[in-house]
């Protein structure tokens, strides 16, 4: 004999399915936060990056694409947004726009 849920019972598996990919996700963007802030405190007081110069923000993959987001695909080369960027989320500042 095959056995069929009921509706409500694959309601409830649906849900915790849901949730729990929610939790996940939340879990991994916890972590590249704490990696980016991690990375953002070891290079602050270093000197520039040969052509480059010097690093100013050190973002999460996901905070970038909100950024690209918000402030447009050349966002980085707006010193206003980027200022914004470090007065939001001190955690990721490297040195000073």
């Amino acid at each position: 004999m095959i056995y069929v849920p009921s509706e409500a019972e694959k309601h409830a598996a649906l849900i915790n399915e849901l949730c729990s990919g929610r939790k996940l996700l939340d879990e991994m963007q916890h972590f590249r936060e704490h990696d980016a802030a991690r990375e953002a405190a070891a290079q602050r007081g270093s000197k520039s990056v040969g052509a480059l110069g010097k690093a100013v923000l050190s973002i999460p993959q996901r905070e970038w694409f909100q950024m690209r987001e918000k402030y447009g695909e050349e966002f980085w080369q707006d010193r206003g947004a980027i200022r914004d960027v470090q007065r939001l989320e001190p955690q990721f500042k490297i040195h000073s726009a």
